[in-house]
């Protein structure tokens, strides 16, 4: 659509859009504000903690005893820059693992294009659409579970 029609079709303000898109682009605002029957809290819940558990063991990979060590005996005086320098790498290396685990858990969870896809191609056939529908139950329960057993598997191994 061209910004104008938006503007005519969307009464919204600035501040509303804003907060709207910031509900549903943060884990911690998604977890508590947004209500999605396909994606339920403990599901969401367990993203959450998936994501902290892949930050904190990155950076663990990176910071060990002879790391702590040569920092500790070092001579050079430390600056802010210096502690920039060391922190570039795990920051690179997090939102490496953090996009590939994202890529690969978007792929688990069903968005609602699908849903309104199928709603659009069926909407005349009933039970072609009761049928569709019942597929993408089941496809959405095997997705969960996948995604249970995923987080759990790297739970115990973090």
């Amino acid at each position: 659509m061209h910004f104008h029609d938006v503007i005519k079709n969307d009464s919204r303000l600035f501040f509303d859009y804003f907060c709207d898109k910031l509900k549903h682009k943060q884990v911690f605002l998604e977890l508590f504000c947004v209500k999605d029957p396909l994606n339920p809290v403990a599901l969401k819940l367990l993203l959450l903690i998936l994501d902290l558990e892949i930050c904190f063991v990155v950076n663990a990979m990176f910071i060990n005893e002879d790391y702590v060590s040569d920092l500790f005996h070092s001579k050079k005086e430390e600056t802010f820059i210096s502690f920039i320098h060391r922190a570039v790498n795990r920051c690179i290396y997090t939102i490496f693992a953090k996009v590939c685990v994202n890529y690969f858990i978007g792929c688990l969870f069903v968005e609602d294009r699908e849903i309104k896809n199928i709603f659009r191609k069926e909407k005349n056939n009933l039970p072609s659409l009761k049928y569709q529908i019942s597929i993408m139950m089941k496809g959405i329960k095997i997705r969960y579970n996948l995604f249970i057993i995923i987080a759990g598997v790297f739970s115990i191994f973090s």
